[in-house]
């Protein structure tokens, strides 16, 4: 039910476009060790670790979230404990973030696009040890979840200028 390589078979995509797909379940992508890059415009919920061993994955593209499930800390962020070849990903229809630590430790990511204006807070750890990222706005937010940017060295610090509470 739904897309799922647990069992095998779907190793070899090297991109995938899935224009109808409204949800990236558990483990939907297990071990796509080709992957480099996913199009899902119409996706509005991911469910823990969707991405793990996509060991290749460089650019992910999304709809409008709504529902991200996952804390990379207990081994079950979107990407599993694999996220260190994610350099791309476009949260600018993101609505919602779910959980903790869902994007930690991509630490090739640069570029997340710009977050909706409709998230006003960030969770904890949200991109901890994103080394490479850079954020240009953080539009509407104003709640940073703890260590929500922690380690994220290319950042610049004046962003954080608007937010209430961190």
């Amino acid at each position: 039910d739904g897309l799922n390589n647990q069992s095998g078979g779907l190793e070899a995509l090297k991109s995938i476009t899935l224009p109808d797909v409204t949800k990236i379940g558990k483990y939907a992508l297990l071990f796509c060790v080709d992957l480099e890059e996913i199009c899902a415009p119409n996706v509005s919920a991911i469910d823990e670790g969707a991405f793990a061993g996509c060991y290749h994955l460089r650019k992910v593209t999304l709809g409008e979230l709504t529902d991200v499930k996952g804390d990379y800390e207990h081994g079950d962020g979107i990407f599993g404990f694999d996220s260190y070849s994610i350099k791309n990903i476009d949260l600018s229809e993101m609505r919602k973030f779910n959980g903790r630590s869902n994007f930690a430790n991509c630490n090739k990511m640069e570029d997340i696009g710009k977050f909706n204006d409709e998230v006003t807070e960030l969770p904890t750890k949200s991109f901890i040890d994103c080394n490479m990222l850079k954020v240009n706005s953080l539009n509407n937010i104003i709640k940073l979840g703890d260590d929500c940017f922690k380690n994220c060295i290319e950042l610049d610090q004046d962003i954080v200028t608007g937010v209430e509470e961190i």
